[in-house]
């Protein structure tokens, strides 16, 4: 018998990643699928549940196979995964439509009304969350006012991840980092707010039963072990949302653990054993893996999709370099944005191609550029993009600071992380140093993984992975930079608020 391992997923929005971890933590091998989102209509985001099934299954077997691992030999599995998602099953538990992700943002109106019925405060006071046309409260009046006959045949409302844990189980669970962000879950008791339930007269009966990340939810079955390919009997541990699992393998599980992911969205999340609400409701609180914490998180929707929509439509030239020098568009965009120097020669990006929120609350506002001249070059843009983000994530730091939280450093994981230009641009801009991970890509399928540990008592506590998580460098802010940034920031502001006010009035 080989040594025992843990298999955990990340399911992200384009990609399930499956890795193999043994009990010294180290990544024996790892497997990836990717899919698509589908964009039926502006403001809608849906992919298949089969379909990201069918790349979990797929996943697993081939982690196993590349490591030679037996499924024997996994001890427990577990889901780190893209939240909010709602997804409608009938009394057969098949789903009754396609999966709404969490990038959705369809129920506007419903939102609206829920603000007007119950009052923004009272609902982020239960709740920790600003309703808004992604919450899933909103997304419940939006199927039952315009699907009503699918909804009506829904017996269960249950989350992404949950319905994965649900085909390996036959369980219908969710863990608190997952019911966080329904915008109907008592962020402080820990249980569903009847009030709110009451008011969408939806029953309670519909919604899963509720756990800790770190609570094994149930055992593989016959039927669930013959599809993925692990051994009957696996225990399944509950894991927990994108944004909490990061938060483990990006090893900022204690007081005042901050970590940067910047992926396809990409967002800062801070743990604490304190309860804070913020009076300007920029923080999107959720329930921490860890049951004694909560973790505040503010982001941005679209991140690395900038890049991937300005190379796809803007750069043919980047897409053929790669090609030419065998490295990703992306590398090569990095290559093209270090030949601007800092500030784009006064050029800004604006990153809000999906809407805003956190800092600039408007949904209605979209990005661009902005300060364009006959002098700008292709690299300018591509830097522009950067830095925009950047501009937006040094706004959030200091949200965050106002509610006194201390920052004094980034661990910087996702894709983004890959960026050594990017890497630097959020250490000047935010000026704070930035710890760079051996994992950057995994850090979600890791965070799960460690969760697992946790429940299986592998680790004894939580705060022990912070130890655990391997570090890869640490990138100090440049002072060359400092005042070119600092006034270029300042700008940004004042160019996003009066975007804020044209499109308030379009």
């Amino acid at each position: 018998m080989k040594e025992e391992c843990i298999l955990a997923h990340d399911v992200g929005t384009t990609s399930d990643k499956a890795i193999l971890v043994n009990l010294s933590g180290e990544i024996v091998s790892s497997a990836q699928e990717n899919y698509d989102v589908q964009y039926p209509k502006p403001t809608w985001a849906e992919q298949s549940v089969e379909t990201l099934w069918r790349a979990v299954c797929k996943t697993t077997r081939e982690t196993l196979k590349k490591a030679g691992v037996s499924p024997e030999d996994v001890c427990g599995i577990s889901f780190s995964a893209q939240f909010p998602s709602t997804i409608l099953l009938d009394k057969e538990g098949k789903p009754l439509r396609p999966c709404i992700i969490w990038l959705d943002g369809r129920a506007e109106s419903q939102a609206e009304w829920l603000q007007r019925t119950l009052g923004i405060e009272f609902i982020y006071e239960r709740t920790g969350q600003v309703v808004c046309s992604k919450s899933v409260i909103s997304r419940i009046l939006w199927l039952k006012e315009n699907e009503p006959t699918i909804f009506n045949k829904a017996s269960k409302i249950i989350d992404l991840k949950d319905y994965i844990e649900y085909r390996l189980t036959g369980n219908f669970v969710t863990d608190w980092s997952c019911a966080s962000q329904s915008a109907f879950f008592d962020i402080r008791r820990k249980e569903w707010v009847e009030e709110l339930c009451e008011t969408i007269e939806l029953s309670v009966d519909k919604l899963p039963e509720l756990h800790s990340s770190i609570d094994v939810i149930g055992e593989i079955t016959d039927e669930g072990a013959k599809e993925i390919g692990l051994k009957k009997g696996t225990p399944v541990i509950a894991g927990g949302g994108d944004n909490a699992c990061v938060a483990v393998g990006a090893g900022s599980t204690r007081e005042g653990g901050t970590h940067l992911c910047v992926s396809t969205s990409a967002w800062i999340g801070v743990s604490s054993e304190k309860f804070i609400l913020d009076p300007k409701k920029r923080l999107f609180t959720i329930c921490h893996i860890d049951p004694r914490k909560w973790l505040y998180n503010v982001g941005i929707d679209t991140a690395g999709n900038c890049l991937s929509w300005f190379i796809n439509e803007l750069g043919e030239g980047i897409i053929r370099r790669a090609r030419e020098r065998g490295v990703s568009p992306y590398r090569e965009l990095d290559i093209e944005a270090e030949d601007a120097d800092a500030g784009s020669m006064d050029l800004f990006f604006v990153p809000y191609l999906f809407g805003g929120r956190a800092s600039v609350l408007d949904s209605d506002i979209r990005g661009g550029f902005i300060g364009l001249t006959l002098n700008h070059k292709r690299s300018h843009m591509a830097r522009a993009i950067l830095e925009g983000i950047a501009y937006h994530f040094r706004w959030l730091v200091e949200a965050l600071e106002t509610l006194g939280f201390k920052i004094e450093k980034l661990n910087m994981v996702g894709g983004g992380a890959l960026s050594k230009i990017w890497s630097q641009i959020f250490a000047d801009v935010i000026s704070r140093p930035v710890d760079l991970l051996k994992y950057p890509l995994e850090s979600g399928a890791l965070g799960a993984a460690y969760t697992t540990a946790v429940g299986l008592k592998i680790i004894r506590d939580i705060e022990e992975v912070d130890d655990l998580v391997p570090k890869k460098m640490r990138i100090t802010p440049n002072p060359a930079n400092l005042t070119r940034y600092n006034r270029m920031y300042e700008r940004f502001k004042a160019l996003c608020l009066a975007l804020t006010k044209f499109y308030q009035a379009t």
